[in-house]
C-alpha cells in the first residue's frame, strides 16, 4: 500500500492522524461534490456535458491536463523509480512521458483534431478507416478507460487504508460514489473546475514536502552520502540501473510504448482534451504548458523525494530487505510528518488520484455516448435525449468499474488490464496519419490480434499465474509489436 504508518505511535497518535484526515477529506469531498452542483447550469445539451460546449480556455485546459499528469501513478511511480533505478531513471519517465506523450501528441494533432470535427478517437477511426474498426475501437477504449479509472479508485482507497486502517472496501465505494456524483452531475464542466482545485493542491503540497525534507535531512550532498556506491543519480539503492532498448521492464523502450503511446496518444481522454478547446492555438498552447509544469512542478520533485526516502528510510523497503515495495515512498515519507501535515499530503494524493479517474470516467462515457450509443442505438436522438443517455451510460460504466475493481491483483493488474485496451488505438492513429496506404483491414485485424493476445497474456500471468509474459516482454510493447 502506498501509504503506511511506520513510526511506532501510540493509539492516541493513530486516532489524532485518522481524526485530521478525515475531517480534510469530507472537506475536500464537499468541495468536488459542491463544484459539480454549481457548474450544472452551464449543461443544457451533450455536447456541454462531454465537451464544455468547447469553450475550455488555455489556462482551464493546462490544468485539466496537469489533473491528469499529476495522479496517483505519478505519485507511487516518480518516487518509486527513483529507489528502483536512481534519479535519472525516475527523472527519465518523467520526461518520456510529458514530453514524448503530452507535448509531441499537443503540437502534432491539436489542428489536425480541432479541424477534422471529430469529438472522441474512435470517431476519427471510423473517418479514416470504417464503421467496424470505430466499433472494435469504442467498445475497448470503454473498457480500457474503465480500467484506468478502476485503477484510480482502487490506489486511492488503498492509499487511504493504509494511512488511517479503515476497511478497504468500504473506502473504495466512498470514493467511487464521489467520483461518480459531482461527475454524473455536470459532466466535463464538474471535472474542469475540480482539475483546478486539485491542481492548486498538489502544487502546494509536492514543494512543501520537498522544502520541509531539504530542511529536514540536508542538499544532494546528503543524499549521496547515505546511497549505495554514493551515487544516487544513476543507480537504485540495490544498484539496479535503468536500461535502454530492454524488451523487459522497465527500460526507456517501455517507458515510450506505455507512458507515450498508450497512456496518451491511444487514450480518448486526451483527444477530448483539445477537442473541447476554443481552437487549436488554445489546445497546442495548453499542453506545451502543462507539460513544462509537470516536469518542473511535480515529476522532478517527487523523484526527489524518492530520493530522500531511499536515502534516509531505505531499509524499509523490500530492495533492502525491508516490506515495503518502492512504490509506497510518498506515503512513507508522508507519515514521519506530524498529522495535520502527514493528511495534507495525502490528500494532495487523494486529489491527484479522484482527478485522474474523474477524467477517465468521461472519457469512457463520451465513448459510449457518440460511438456506441448515437451511433449504434438511438441514431435519431435529439440533445435533450442524448444528455439523459449520457447519464445514463455513466452510471453503467460506473458498474463495469466497480467489476473491475474486484478483479485481483490489485492496482497492478488492472493497470496491466487498461493498458492491453489502449496500445493498438494509438497505432491506428499514428498509421493512419503518417501511411496513406494504411487500409482498414490492416487497421481491424492489427487492433483485434494486439488486443486480444495482451488480455490472453494478463490474464494467464496475473489471474491464473500460468505464464508470466513480462519475463521475457513487457505486455505493452508485446501488445504494440503484434498490432
Amino acid at each position: 500500500m502506498l501509504f503506511v504508518q511506520i513510526n511506532d505511535r501510540k493509539g492516541e497518535g493513530k486516532m489524532g492522524s485518522t481524526t485530521v484526515f478525515l475531517i480534510m477529506f469530507v472537506v475536500f469531498s464537499g468541495i468536488l461534490v459542491g463544484m459539480g452542483v454549481y457548474s450544472k447550469r452551464w449543461v443544457s445539451d451533450s455536447s456541454d456535458y462531454i465537451l464544455a460546449g468547447r469553450e475550455i480556455s488555455t489556462p482551464v485546459n493546462m490544468f485539466g491536463i496537469c489533473a491528469i499528469g499529476f495522479a496517483g501513478t505519478t505519485i507511487a511511480l516518480a518516487p518509486g523509480f527513483s529507489i528502483l533505478l536512481g534519479y535519472i531513471g525516475s527523472a527519465m519517465w518523467g520526461l518520456i512521458y510529458c514530453l514524448c506523450g503530452l507535448l509531441l501528441f499537443g503540437l502534432l494533432y491539436s489542428r489536425f483534431i480541432r479541424l477534422c470535427g471529430a469529438q472522441t478517437l474512435p470517431e476519427y477511426l471510423e473517418m479514416r478507416y470504417d464503421g467496424t474498426v470505430r466499433s472494435v475501437v469504442s467498445i475497448t477504449s470503454v473498457i480500457g478507460m474503465a480500467g484506468i479509472l478502476a485503477n484510480n479508485i482502487v490506489s486511492c482507497a488503498n492509499n487511504i487504508s493504509g494511512y488511517t486502517g479503515w476497511d478497504n472496501t468500504l473506502v473504495v465505494g466512498v470514493i467511487f460514489l464521489i467520483i461518480i456524483a459531482f461527475t454524473f452531475i455536470s459532466g466535463l464542466w464538474a471535472t474542469t473546475l475540480t482539475d483546478l482545485f486539485q491542481v492548486c493542491v498538489g502544487v502546494i503540497a509536492i514543494p512543501m514536502l520537498l522544502i520541509l525534507l531539504a530542511k529536514r535531512y540536508g542538499g544532494f550532498d546528503a543524499i549521496n552520502a547515505n546511497w549505495i556506491n554514493n551515487d544516487f543519480m544513476t543507480q537504485g539503492i540495490s544498484g539496479i540501473k535503468l536500461k535502454g532498448i530492454a524488451l523487459t521492464y522497465p527500460s526507456i523502450l517501455n517507458f515510450i510504448v506505455l507512458f507515450a503511446a498508450a497512456l496518451v496518444w491511444g487514450n480518448n481522454y486526451y483527444w477530448m482534451k483539445i477537442a473541447n478547446c476554443r481552437n487549436e492555438k488554445v489546445a497546442r498552447n495548453s499542453f506545451i504548458l502543462a507539460s513544462i509544469v509537470l516536469v518542473v512542478v511535480f515529476c522532478l520533485p517527487l523523484g526527489i523525494v524518492g530520493s530522500y526516502t531511499g536515502a534516509f528510510l531505505g531499509d524499509r523497503f523490500t530492495l533492502k530487505g525491508g516490506t515495503l515495495l518502492q512504490t509506497g515512498a510518498y506515503g512513507l515519507i508522508s507519515s514521519t510528518f506530524v498529522p495535520l501535515l502527514g493528511s495534507f499530503f495525502i490528500i494532495g494524493a487523494v486529489a491527484a488520484s479522484i482527478s485522474t479517474a474523474s477524467t477517465a470516467a468521461l472519457g469512457a462515457t463520451a465513448v459510449g455516448t457518440r460511438d456506441i450509443y448515437q451511433r449504434l442505438i438511438n441514431k435519431h436522438a435529439d440533445p435533450k435525449t442524448t444528455l439523459k443517455a449520457s447519464k445514463v451510460i455513466m452510471v453503467l460504466i460506473g458498474i463495469l468499474t466497480w467489476v473491475i475493481c474486484m478483479f485481483p491483483g490489485g492496482p497492478t493488474y488492472i493497470f496491466a488490464f487498461a493498458n492491453c485496451w489502449l496500445v493498438p488505438p494509438a497505432i491506428l492513429l499514428g498509421l493512419g496519419a503518417l501511411w496513406p496506404r494504411f487500409n482498414s483491414r490492416g487497421a481491424l485485424w492489427g487492433a483485434l490480434a494486439g488486443m486480444i493476445s495482451m488480455a490472453v497474456f494478463a490474464l494467464l500471468g496475473d489471474v491464473f499465474q500460468i505464464c508470466n509474459i513480462n519475463n521475457y516482454i513487457y505486455l505493452a510493447t508485446l501488445g504494440f509489436i503484434i498490432t
